[in-house]
């Protein structure tokens, strides 16, 4: 017996795919440099690290963003704030920062996760300058080491370069 999917079901398994799949490439890409002998971490190295490090975040934030906004208009939408609406639509008018805080409190309220991301500590101030120092490494191409632990609720990773 074979059901077909809605519309709806469709685009969701569709953007579940996507971040499936552009998880695994970014993966591999962290995965290929860690690879990499001790000896031949070079500034290169650090930098390539980094801007792969932000591509992964950034990836997966788009890619939440996407089933975020498709579970927001297949169902009936959880009380998300203007901001958090105006990230599933334009991206682009935030900071990595407030995109990637914007986006977790959408798929926090929508998902019905608990606890809920608490953005007032530090953890979360640590993380919006490495990311924002990532960033600005990547551009001018300086050298950057980072550790900072990301604890918000039932997300928690650590991001080490260098």
């Amino acid at each position: 017996m074979t059901t077909s999917l809605s519309p709806a079901d469709q685009r969701m398994a569709a953007a579940f795919s996507n971040f499936i799949d552009l998880g695994y490439v970014l993966m591999s890409d962290i995965m290929e440099l860690t690879e990499t002998e001790s000896e031949s971490r070079s500034q290169s190295w650090r930098r390539n690290y980094i801007r792969a490090s932000i591509a992964l975040v950034e990836g997966f934030g788009h890619c939440l963003r996407e089933i975020c906004a498709v579970g927001c208009s297949a169902c009936s939408t959880p009380s998300i704030s203007p901001k958090e609406h105006q990230v599933l639509n334009a991206e682009n008018d935030f900071d990595t920062g407030e995109r990637i805080k914007l986006t977790l409190r959408v798929a926090y309220k929508l998902f019905e996760l608990q606890p809920a991301p608490n953005f007032a500590g530090r953890e979360w101030t640590q993380a919006r300058w490495a990311l924002r120092r990532g960033i600005d490494s990547c551009t001018r191409r300086l050298q950057l080491t980072w550790i900072f632990p990301m604890n918000f609720g039932s997300i928690s990773m650590t991001l080490r370069a260098g």
